[in-house]
């Protein structure tokens, strides 16, 4: 709750913070940091579950599958992050060591140019969005950019994101 309160607001990405600490609350709540070893968090691991939805079933059934261990990994490392910063403002004297899953490889799956061009095709349909998500798609697939860093593209140069160079006929993203 410390790391929350004075800390969370001040990442880039505090709901990412919210969703690990809700995920994790069940298991670790009644746990003393000076119980927190290796052995408990590869039996967090073990514990998460997920409820998912069985598809085409009416009324709507679920049934419970492992998490997978990059996702436990995220939520150990804000774990690990909340008892380093507990530390760093005098809370805790010393800081137990958190066991991280093994990262994993990260995904090297591109899409295709004639994907690219189905998904503009399907854009065009849309008559109230067709040209600038067709736009946007383009944009993203030979730049290779993130959302945040396309939709924050202006006219000119700025200190919020990149801009778009008309004369020069180049996007600048820094």
């Amino acid at each position: 709750s410390i790391y929350i309160d004075q800390h969370a607001n001040t990442t880039a990405a505090p709901q990412r913070i919210g969703w690990a600490i809700q995920s994790m609350t069940p298991f670790w709540a009644d746990v003393l940091v000076s119980d927190i070893k290796g052995e408990l968090c590869r039996q967090y691991l073990a514990s998460r579950k997920k409820k998912q939805r069985i598809p085409d079933t009416d009324p709507p059934r679920y049934r419970t599958v492992p998490v997978s261990p990059a996702t436990v990994r995220r939520e150990l490392a804000t774990l690990a992050a909340a008892l380093g910063y507990c530390h760093r403002e005098g809370y805790l004297l010393s800081v137990p060591a958190v066991w991280l899953p093994p990262a994993s490889s990260p995904r090297e799956t591109y899409l295709s140019r004639r994907e690219v061009a189905g998904l503009i095709r399907a854009a065009r349909k849309d008559r109230r969005s067709a040209r600038h998500l067709s736009l946007f798609i383009l944009v993203a697939f030979y730049t290779g950019r993130r959302k945040e860093a396309i939709l924050s593209l202006q006219w000119a140069p700025n200190l919020q994101g990149g801009w778009v160079d008309l004369d020069k006929g180049v996007i600048d993203f820094r």
